[in-house]
Formats: structure tokens, sequence, C-alpha cells
């Protein structure tokens, strides 16, 4: 497994740093869940985007999801947690928490994927100045 940090080193953001490493810790560990161990490839990646906002994301090369799935996990309708590519459990928590820490600090947790192709969780803050 490939886990790769494409995020600028000098970036700083807006927001609660504790939150911010929660956020980023439950999404790292999802991608790493449901991704193969031999093949999947993960990237936290950090974009600069126009009006001093930035989008941070987590992208993974794993099982991936459709759209129903991606409704229900982002309304809080998933209240079993769905097993990992090598059998994990999960709490079915991570991704409410992560959604409303965000919410705390004026973001929302965003989702696009593709079933067998993978997933994208990001959310957008703005850049500290």
């Amino acid at each position: 497994m490939q886990i790769l940090n494409k995020v600028e080193k000098d970036l700083q953001v807006k927001g609660d740093p504790d939150a911010v490493r929660i956020v980023l810790r439950n999404l790292l560990g999802n991608a790493i869940k449901f991704v193969h161990p031999k093949t999947g490839r993960i990237e936290l990646i950090s974009t600069r985007l126009e009006g001093g906002k930035v989008k941070i994301a987590v992208r993974d090369n794993g099982i991936g999801m459709n759209g129903s799935q991606i409704n229900r996990l982002l309304q809080n309708q998933n209240s079993v947690s769905k097993p990992g590519t090598s059998g994990e459990k999960g709490t079915a928590l991570g991704i409410p928490l992560c959604q409303e820490l965000l919410l705390n600090m004026d973001s929302s947790l965003q989702i696009d994927s593709a079933v067998d192709q993978g997933s994208e969780f990001y959310f957008i803050l703005s850049e500290a100045t």
C-alpha cells in the first residue's frame, strides 16, 4: 500500500487544529480500510482555490461507493459499519463525527466516488494569512 502526502509544507488553514487532525485521521483510516492491501494507493492532497480557500482531500483507489451509499453515509443513515477489504470492523461513527467537526468550522465533508474506482473525501477551509 502506498500513502502519499501531497500537502504543501508551509500550508496553514483556519480551523481547530485538533478537529482537523481528528478528521484527517478518520479519513485516512477509512481509506486504509477500504483499499486493497497490496495495490492500495492513498493520497493526502491540498489544493489552493480562489478566494483564499484550500481544498484538503483524501483520495484512494479502493472499493468505492455508489451514489446511494454516499447519500446514506452523509445523512448518517449507515447505522452498521461495512467491513473493510481485509474484514476490518468499524463503528460507523467516524464520518458523522467528521461532518460535525467540519460544520463547526464552517465547512462540510464532500465525497466523490465510484464503485471499484475509489473515493475522494474532501473539505474546504480558509487559508490562514
